[in-house]
């Protein structure tokens, strides 16, 4: 089942997804177009930790169909800006 979600056209969504998924940095490589990302986990003291960093990016349309259609929704969710 795919949840449902509706946000305005002209809004920016992000994504805040797990970064223990399996092969997630190759999977958005292969995504068309060029997608804002960083993982959370990227300075001291927590730059050990940056294998398994959750990963915030900007939910382009292609990010919200792979994200949909990897069915894993436990493992991260969408949000507006604040």
């Amino acid at each position: 089942m795919t949840p449902a979600f509706q946000h305005s056209q002209s809004e920016t969504l992000f994504l805040l997804v797990e970064g223990t998924l399996p092969h997630l940095t190759t999977e958005l490589y292969r995504l068309p177009g060029l997608i804002k990302q960083a993982p959370i986990f990227l300075h001291p003291p927590y730059q050990a930790l940056l294998s398994v960093s959750p990963i915030l990016m900007e939910a382009t349309p292609e990010v919200q169909r792979w994200f949909i259609e990897l069915n894993q929704y436990q493992h991260g969710y969408f949000f507006p800006p604040i």
